[in-house]
């Protein structure tokens, strides 16, 4: 078993590697690194460390990665390929409520986009997925209803409902949802 072979065979799966710290440390698309191909990259562990540079743990969190093959089909699904395409993954969930504190929910939202780095993510021009450093404050839209009659509340509840479960975010733009 050659490193050769192994670094090709990690590539053709997308399984990204590095060193870090003098251990392995890898991204990989769910299933992609099977029993088989983790049992050749320990037999062959000091050969790759030896191969791989040391990589800083903040920058490899900023290195672009592949797309899961879910996130391709999303893509492709996207475009008018298909029959049936031309269509972006979107959901939609309604909050009704008097009593939102609105600054303390962006708050807890924008502590959550700091947290969890795929609320950063974006796709580039090149296919791959890359996790931004940093991104502006999010701002939640909101819309207070409460001293309109029950009909036009109804009216623009339906209305935002269109606009929302209609919109294609682009990939390539922070952010990729919208609150």
């Amino acid at each position: 078993m050659s490193l050769a072979r192994l670094l090709d065979d990690l590539d053709a799966a997308s399984v990204q590697l590095w060193a870090e710290g003098g251990e392995l440390r890898f991204r990989a698309p769910r299933g992609a690194l099977d029993k088989a191909l983790r049992d050749r990259v320990a037999a062959l562990k000091p050969a790759l460390l030896a191969q791989l540079p040391d990589r800083d743990p903040e920058a490899a969190r900023h290195a672009p990665f592949a797309q899961t093959p879910i996130q391709q089909a999303y893509m492709v699904g996207r475009t008018e390929a298909l029959a049936h395409g031309g269509l972006a993954a979107n959901s939609y969930i309604e909050f009704d409520s008097d009593d939102i504190d609105i600054p303390r929910a962006e708050a807890a939202l924008n502590r959550m986009i700091v947290g969890h780095d795929m609320l950063r993510t974006v796709l580039r021009e090149d296919g791959m997925q890359q996790v931004l450093r940093e991104v502006p404050g999010y701002r939640l839209g909101h819309d207070d209803l409460r001293g309109l009659p029950a009909a036009e509340q109804d009216a623009r509840r339906a209305q935002l409902r269109h606009e929302m479960s209609g919109r294609r975010r682009d990939p390539m733009q922070w952010p990729l949802f919208e609150l």
